[in-house]
């Protein structure tokens, strides 16, 4: 029989068909059986090679026939084995996962995209070898990465970031093969073109948006700092340029090595600039050196924010910097440089103030008057003999300077404050000898014995005499004297000699024992009640006693000066013992007001109201005082406030100083004042006669030839107190667009009635004016 021979190949391809059909099917079979397996927890499944190279395809043909749920849930497998214990099945889960990426980005499902991105994440925290394929899965995760960062999923993102950046720094330990694949990973999502879409996301994102998106710059960190400062470097609007060093600073020491570069060598005016502001904002006081050498650069900007940049950096290293730094600036500089030396209130400025001074007193004529000035002015932070005796040459050496009213007031100031210092240091007791009692201190008790020496003589001559009951009642009377005086460990010691020379003396053991207790029950002496009886009238025993607290003792030798006209001191004074007198100047003569003796007091005025000394004080004896400043009494006011009400009622019935000046008939004011009512701004000066932004709306009372009054609303009497010694300046708009610009200090400050908000204000000008020019600035100013 003859064979078709071309029925016989279709017959055979019929079967071939046929074959691998079945062949397919047992394979689709056996992929269905090992997926089903391996879903069910048979991770050894993909040590098979036909699962592994088909799972992937499997997967996407789920998802696109919409079997989610079951390609989810082999996709949780296959990520359990990626983290699983069996090195060899983690290899052979990431080469899964390796070629289910290049399916799955093909696919662009955002959805499934999320979840692969997450078993990427997963499994790059928790790998501990470099198994095969770390570096292809490594570009996958790079890919993943970036593909995120354009479809805005920050948190995403973050845990991304975060991952590598903990391995980075060594809080997800890895060996150096991971690190170095990981640190290639993040340089390359750190790009330019990466690193320019989050900042302009940043810059017109949501607040929400910021905030994720910072952690992101964290996280990216040195890659971020570069391209922030390239950035920087070639220029960007203000509120860009701000958000970059904001951002930069919030990275903290990381961002140290890197500024160390960019201020290598001679690095450009804008580096050195977002260099010290960047420094600053960081707060490390440890990276100042970066920015130390710039003390000299030629740019005046620069140098001011280096000197800036030291006192906002605080630290214990102010001062030593700002003085190395006075030692480098130039006259324009050591202004700036003085003014803040002189707020960190350290000693070892004082030094450096005098040496300031004498250099430019040394030369043959003043070249910086303003510098002058600032040291001047410095000085009042440091009184002392040396710093008096420097003013005092300035005036002898430079009488020219002096003809400048500013000038001459701003030295004058300064003699004053510092000669009112000295005097009131070197006379208040640094600490009270009453108020406590220390019975066992053996240093206390010698120097008890030692002041009672001459008692005891007198004492040992009674008991020579074999007079004991006389010896007993001087005891006693001693001990109660020292009760009383608060001097309780003498007051103890004389009770007990008591019964060491009378044994039988239990009563006037007992009666000294009262006394004492007595007296421990206030710390205010028998002799300051006697003294000042008259505060009984308005203050209860307690009240009293916390008066008493806030006094410090003084003593002063004969022909001393208290206080001196023209000085700013509100403390009052009561007179203890001896006597002072009052006198007030005139023209070129003084006058003699009054004498005040013990129980009386002075400084009336200055305590409660605001202004400046108008009469001189000084001691026709050796005095003791007792001095409350109205700095201890606000103090004691914080207890109880109704005490400044009793305290003035105690001091009404003395006589005011205008009162004895009218009683002695005498005509302070050499020239007449004009009354005149016009709305005046008024504008502060600070301590060196800068302008400050602050003025005060004004109306204007009376001018003279001397000074002039206005009034202005203040919230209360502390703050007017805050007005008294102030510079101001003001401008008198005159008629037919002309004005005069006067200055002056404020030297007494008036509330209306108690509780009014309403004060006058008194100005002393720098300048008087002739009564010509006066009067043509009365019939000038607009009204």
């Amino acid at each position: 029989m003859k064979i078709d021979k071309k029925m016989q190949a279709n017959a055979l391809s019929k079967v071939q068909q046929l074959l691998q059909k079945s062949e397919e099917e047992r394979k689709q079979r056996r992929l269905e059986r090992g997926i089903t397996d391996f879903s069910t927890g048979k991770h050894d499944m993909l040590h098979n090679d036909e699962l592994a190279i088909q799972l992937p395809a499997y997967i996407i043909n789920l998802f696109q026939i919409g079997e989610d749920e079951e390609a989810i849930t082999v996709l949780r497998v296959l990520g359990e084995s990626v983290i699983g214990e069996d090195v060899m099945l983690r290899k052979r889960a990431v080469m899964v996962l390796s070629l289910f990426a290049e399916e799955l980005f093909a696919s662009e499902n955002q959805e499934y995209l999320l979840f692969f991105t997450g078993l990427l994440v997963e499994w790059l925290s928790r790998e501990t070898e470099f198994i095969a394929g770390y570096e292809v899965i490594g570009r996958q995760i790079e890919r993943a990465g970036t593909w995120l960062m354009e479809n805005r999923y920050w948190q995403e993102t973050e845990y991304l970031l975060a991952t590598l950046y903990n391995i980075q720094t060594g809080v997800i330990e890895k060996n150096d093969f991971i690190r170095n694949t990981t640190a290639k990973i993040q340089e390359n999502l750190g790009t330019k073109k990466n690193l320019e879409k989050l900042f302009t996301d940043y810059m017109t994102g949501s607040e929400e948006d910021k905030q994720s998106l910072e952690q992101l710059f964290f996280y990216l960190n040195k890659h971020f700092v570069h391209f922030a400062f390239k950035k920087l470097d070639n220029g960007c609007g203000e509120k860009e340029r701000n958000a970059l060093i904001v951002l930069i600073s919030q990275l903290g020491g990381s961002v140290t090595p890197i500024l160390r570069d960019q201020l290598q060598d001679n690095p450009t005016a804008t580096v050195v600039h977002n260099s010290i502001e960047i420094i600053t904002r960081l707060g490390d006081s440890s990276n100042y050196p970066l920015i130390e050498r710039f003390l000299t650069h030629p740019d005046l900007t620069i140098r001011r924010e280096v000197v800036e940049c030291i006192t906002n950096l605080g630290g214990d290293s102010v001062t030593a910097r700002l003085l190395r730094a006075l030692q480098q600036a130039d006259d324009t500089l050591k202004i700036m440089i003085i003014r803040k030396l002189v707020r960190t209130d350290k000693s070892e400025a004082e030094s450096i103030l005098h040496e300031q001074c004498s250099q430019i007193l040394s030369q043959k004529r003043i070249n910086n008057v303003i510098l002058l000035n600032t040291l001047i002015v410095a000085l009042r932070k440091y009184p002392s003999a040396k710093s008096i005796e420097i003013l005092q040459h300035l005036k002898s050496r430079f009488p020219e300077l002096m003809k400048d009213g500013r000038f001459r007031l701003q030295v004058e100031e300064t003699l004053r404050s510092m000669e009112s210092y000295i005097r009131h240091e070197t006379h208040i007791e640094k600490h009270k000898a009453i108020d406590v009692s220390f019975h066992e201190d053996p240093i206390e008790d010698f120097l008890s014995q030692k002041k009672t020496q001459g008692f005891e003589k007198d004492l040992q001559v009674l008991i020579g005499e074999n007079r004991i009951d006389d010896a007993s009642s001087k005891l006693l009377s001693r001990a109660i004297e020292a009760a009383r005086e608060k001097d309780f460990v003498t007051a103890e010691r004389m009770r007990d000699r008591i019964l060491e020379i009378h044994p039988q003396a239990y009563s006037k053991v007992l009666e000294a024992e009262e006394v004492i207790i007595e007296e421990k029950k206030t710390s205010v002496p028998r002799s300051f009640i006697d003294l000042w009886e008259g505060l009984r009238g308005v203050m209860d025993d307690r009240e009293i006693e916390s008066l008493y607290r806030g006094l410090k003792k003084a003593k002063y030798r004969d022909e001393e000066i208290i206080v001196r006209e023209g000085e700013m001191d509100d403390r009052m004074y009561f007179i203890n013992s001896g006597t002072v007198s009052m006198s007030c100047s005139t023209g070129t003569r003084d006058v003699f007001l009054k004498r005040l003796k013990q129980g009386e007091f002075f400084g009336v005025e200055q305590f409660f109201s605001v202004s400046v000394w108008t009469v001189t004080v000084a001691t026709q004896s050796d005095v003791d005082l007792y001095v409350l400043s109205r700095r201890e009494f606000q103090e004691v006011l914080e207890e109880n406030p109704a005490m400044l009400q009793k305290l003035e009622t105690f001091c009404s019935n003395t006589r005011r100083v205008h009162e004895l000046i009218d009683m002695a008939g005498e005509e302070r004011r050499n020239s007449p004042r004009y009354n005149i009512h016009t709305k005046q701004k008024i504008m502060l000066l600070d301590s060196y006669g800068t302008v400050e932004t602050r003025s005060l709306t004004s109306e204007l009372n009376d001018i003279s030839e001397g000074g002039f009054c206005f009034t202005i609303k203040i919230a209360n009497s502390e703050n007017a107190r805050l007005l008294l010694g102030r510079h101001i300046k003001t401008e008198f708009r005159l008629s037919g667009g002309k004005s005069m610009v006067c200055e002056g200090l404020v030297v007494g400050v008036q509330q209306y009635q108690r509780k009014s908000k309403e004060f006058r204000v008194h100005i002393k000008m720098l300048e008087s004016m002739a009564t010509e020019k006066i009067q043509e600035v009365v019939e000038l100013l607009e009204v």
